[in-house]
């Protein structure tokens, strides 16, 4: 009666299966950034949908769900990276995952 639903619903189908794909992302950005040790959240960021007047962000499996004006919220707010922090975690990225675009 009191249960809380723990699946992700988009226009009414269950699509909890996209956070269970994150997993493998994760990874690659930990293999990336080797032994440092950053914080390392994932998001899953929906445009253009419809959420209440009182919606608010929540976790699915460890991974924010949101929309963009809050994700860029949550990334811009104050946290315990310092710039340098912040410039060697990109360069560890950039060197260590593969480029999406073929030739870059």
């Amino acid at each position: 009666m009191f249960s809380t639903d723990q699946r992700l619903y988009v226009n009414g189908h269950d699509h909890t299966k996209l956070v269970a794909g994150f997993a493998l992302q994760i990874n690659a950005v930990l293999e990336a950034i080797g032994d440092a040790e950053f914080p390392i959240n994932a998001a899953l960021c929906f445009v253009d949908s419809e959420r209440g007047f009182f919606a608010k962000t929540f976790q699915q499996g460890g991974v924010w769900v949101t929309w963009p004006k809050k994700l860029s919220e949550m990334i811009a707010a104050p946290g315990s990276l310092t710039r340098s922090d912040v410039t060697q975690v990109a360069e560890r990225l950039a060197s260590g995952l593969p480029s999406a675009v073929p030739g870059a």
